[in-house]
């Protein structure tokens, strides 16, 4: 269910609340009211993690409070009266739930308070003692229902008093009211409800830090408590005990009282009329900035919301909270935007890189990066997803050695990365960072990426071809796509040979014949294609290293070509040996597949049933937990409810029918994308861009993770800038498994370590960042940038500040690690460490074009 979005100004924060239920927060920080790990503060909105399906939000002054769509309250922040509402006094950097409460409706926040109004319109107050309405002489650490009151329509409140609107248009008001703000026509203390004198016919109320509004039926606005003009030796006004009118003002619609010298603004929502003013002062119309839904204002901070979603704000913002959420600290009186306010269907291996495709049509990249494969500049190496720009929603995609291909939704084909071959099709031999569209091609229908060769297949059954030369190819190695044969329905290359599967269920085969891979009984090359003898009802080819496989309608799966390590699953020979295949021999023990995968030497097939089964090499660990060489299929130790397969070089990928990516194998330039560059045991989940969660591709599908295969941990990464000013920070959350929990029990707390691996070739070196912000060469014991942190649990975090707008120019190439451990050698042995950014060149190539 969709959220209405809505913002909330705390003292010195203020949260947003986004139309999927999220929460962003800015400003100060200093007790963890932004919810993000506690920072000293924050100059543009962040995400405040853990929390979705939220449908309101009340900044408190120091604290956060956010109410979910199944009627539980959530806090965080400063909690030194007990405002949080969990039992306890200490602060939280992180959401947590109020106790006892279930149905409530509306809340608000002061100065060491919180108030609820629940379903019944009963009030619930908790806190400091002086508010809470009941009369009770303690602060109250769990919420407390105020007795004789019920009902009700609305609260607001101010630093320490409460307002509640009843149904019948009369106001009560309680707590401290040295300036009148109770508005019973005296200025002593309300420990319990009071009814405001002479006030009725009231549809909205609002408090200020001292001082008290409501917006009546007739559309005029009342006020009482502290009024202006102020002494400026005391910044004191005179007292208002009792309501009065607001001159000047008719029609009004909504209206919002901040802290700062109480300042007030009211609106004709959804016009372009609004007008602001200090309390007792006269109200002075604004210029507009455009239609507007609603306002919210804090210390001398105001947000106005336009009916279009944008958020402006204006106010004082030299307090070094960045308040406005502009990304500066600078003072500003005219209302100006706040910044940055704002699934997966197909995943390939390539040779040493991933390339996945999302519902949206974004294609995500990660892996080695040498030759501009991830389309991301030259990036080196990236062990974490990003999305590719630059491209169209796209429908199919395809990796081959150091390139990739892809197809857009009008069968356009794009290509980019290494292109010494002319793979990528553009008529040149230079590397592609940035994809380029292909001309001269008609409408494609798939695209199939070689170690160096691409293929494209047309609606009409044509093949196209171009890069690395192949026996059966002219010319030798065409740099444009050229027409090479008809009637296919699908393709297969590998390092040297083609398959094709004709729209007869045949298949046909060209290339190098080293291993027997052309399947004809011979080792003899040919140049032009041939039918693979014995193959009827094929319904799929794969082709690899030297080796084929089919798959039959009848979910048999057939091999040939090379087997040394018994990549083909044909199982051994009765000498025990395990030898090539020159002609397609069925693969031992498998019925019932409907889909087929190969790397270098391994081979998978997916079952009906969604069960995944492989055999050949181990060495790198592409089939899981396997640990030795197989020549006959065995079923993997792996998720359920498998939906693809996928497999190159030495990696295997798969997707799951929720959307997400495993993956197992090689991992040395961070091609399982786990954010890592350590080899697993098994299969691991791959993490999204920020790392704080997993890479899901159909979003739409409740995820169901196995265990196992989650990383230790996960962060959520900022990055913005670029190369002359690139601000950089880690927000690192806890351990998702038991590990954590032992090792606290062992040693009560972490150290975070902050490493980057500078230069290129062979002058490598790693340096590490100190707790002082200072760079400098890594030694054991390694230098810790923060120390005796509890990171035990997926709730724990803590924010770490990498770069804070500097020039980074000098570091291109450079990959920049977080991680965390008793000690850098159990952080490295229980692989607690994350890859978070690699310093990329700015890109050198064309714009995407039609050449």
């Amino acid at each position: 269910m969709a959220a209405t979005p809505a913002l909330s100004v705390g003292r010195e924060h203020t949260l947003a609340l986004q139309a999927d239920g999220t929460v962003l927060a800015w400003g100060s920080d200093r007790d963890g009211q932004l919810g993000q790990g506690r920072r000293p503060f924050e100059l543009r909105p962040g995400l405040v993690p853990r929390i979705t399906g939220i449908k309101a939000v009340a900044a408190g002054f120091h604290h956060s409070l956010a109410l979910h769509q199944d009627g539980s309250l959530w806090a965080w922040g400063a909690n030194f009266g007990g405002e949080l509402g969990d039992g306890s006094t200490a602060s939280k950097s992180q959401p947590v739930r109020v106790s006892g409460l279930t149905r409530v409706r509306s809340m608000c926040g002061g100065w060491g308070y919180s108030a609820a109004l629940d379903e019944d319109g009963a009030v619930w107050v908790w806190g400091w003692r002086r508010v809470l309405g009941t009369g009770a002489d303690d602060d109250a650490l769990v919420p407390a229902r105020v007795p004789g009151i019920e009902g009700l329509q609305a609260l607001a409140c101010g630093a320490r008093h409460v307002l509640a609107l009843r149904q019948d248009g009369r106001v009560l008001a309680w707590g401290e009211n040295p300036e009148g703000e109770v508005g019973d026509g005296t200025r002593l203390d309300r420990p319990t409800p009071t009814l405001v004198v002479g006030l009725s016919g009231v549809k909205a109320i609002a408090a200020g830090f001292s001082v008290s509004a409501a917006l009546k039926q007739d559309g005029t606005v009342w006020e009482w408590g502290v009024a202006g003009p102020f002494d400026p030796a005391t910044s004191l006004g005179t007292s208002r005990p009792l309501p009065s009118a607001t001159p000047g003002l008719t029609g009004i619609t909504a209206i919002v009282a901040g802290e700062n010298v109480n300042n007030l603004v009211a609106l004709q929502a959804g016009t372009q009329s609004w007008w602001r003013w200090q309390a007792g002062t006269a109200p002075v119309r604004q210029a507009s900035v455009g239609p507007l839904a609603s306002a919210s204002a804090g210390r001398g901070l105001t947000l106005l919301r336009g009916t279009d979603g944008q958020v402006l704000a204006y106010g004082f913002n030299g307090n070094n909270f960045g308040s406005l959420g502009d990304g500066t600290l600078t003072y500003r009186d005219v209302p100006a935007p706040v910044v940055d306010l704002p699934p997966i269907t197909d995943v390939v291996a390539g040779e040493w890189h991933g390339v996945a495709l999302d519902a949206a049509g974004r294609v995500w990249t990660w892996g080695l990066d040498a030759s501009g494969q991830l389309g991301l500049g030259r990036v080196m190496g990236q062990s974490v997803p990003a999305v590719v720009t630059g491209l169209p929603k796209m429908a199919q995609v395809s990796a081959g050695g150091a390139h990739n291909l892809g197809l857009d939704e009008a069968g356009a084909v794009w290509a980019w990365g290494d292109n010494d071959s002319g793979q990528v099709g553009d008529g040149s031999f230079d590397f592609r960072v940035a994809p380029v569209k292909l001309s001269g091609l008609p409408p494609i229908t798939r695209v199939v990426a070689g170690p160096n060769q691409s293929l494209a297949l047309q609606a009409d059954g044509s093949v196209w071809f171009w890069g690395a030369a192949l026996p059966g190819v002219q010319p030798e190695q065409p740099a444009i796509p050229t027409r090479v044969l008809g009637d296919a329905q699908g393709l297969a290359v590998g390092d040297n040979h083609v398959l094709v599967l004709r729209r007869d269920g045949t298949v046909w085969a060209w290339g190098l014949n080293q291993f027997g891979e052309l399947g004809d009984g011979t080792l003899r090359p040919t140049r032009q294609p041939q039918l693979v003898p014995g193959l009827t009802g094929i319904v799929q080819v794969v082709a690899s290293d030297g080796s084929s496989y089919a798959l039959g309608a009848d979910g048999r799966v057939w091999a040939w070509g090379a087997n040394w390590v018994g990549q083909l699953g044909v199982g051994q020979l009765g000498d025990g040996s395990v030898t090539q295949r020159l002609v397609p021999t069925p693969v031992v023990g498998l019925t019932d597949v409907v889909e087929i995968a190969a790397g270098t030497v391994h081979g998978l097939a997916r079952r009906r049933d969604a069960s995944v089964w492989g055999w050949g090499g181990v060495g790198e660990g592409a089939l899981g937990d396997l640990r030795a060489d197989t020549p006959a299929p065995v079923r993997l130790n792996m998720p359920a409810n498998i939906q693809q397969v996928s497999a190159r070089s030495f990696v295997t990928a798969l997707l799951t029918r929720d959307g997400l990516v495993y993956s197992a194998g090689l991992n040395s330039v961070g091609e399982l994308g786990d954010g890592s560059f350590a080899r697993n045991a098994n299969f691991a989940l791959a993490v999204n861009p920020s790392i704080d969660g997993l890479l899901d591709l159909i979003p739409t599908v409740t995820n169901n993770p196995v265990p196992s295969a989650l990383p230790p941990f996960l962060l959520r990464t900022e990055r913005r800038g670029d190369l002359s000013a690139l601000t950089l920070r880690a927000n690192v959350f806890g351990e998702l498994g038991p590990a954590g929990a032992r090792a606290a029990r062992n040693t009560g707390r972490f150290n975070v370590y902050v490493l980057a691996l500078v230069g290129s070739g062979v002058a490598v070196q790693w340096v590490a960042l100190d707790s002082r912000r200072s760079w400098g060469p890594a030694a054991l014991p390694l230098s810790a940038f923060l120390s005796n942190v509890s990171l035990t649990s997926r709730t724990d975090s803590v924010v770490v500040d990498i770069f804070d707008s500097v020039d980074v120019s000098a570091l291109i190439g450079a990959r920049i690690f977080v991680g965390y451990g008793t000690d850098a050698n159990e952080m490295v042995s229980a692989r607690r460490f994350r890859e978070v950014m690699t310093i990329a060149a700015p890109s050198t190539s064309p714009t995407p074009s039609t050449q």
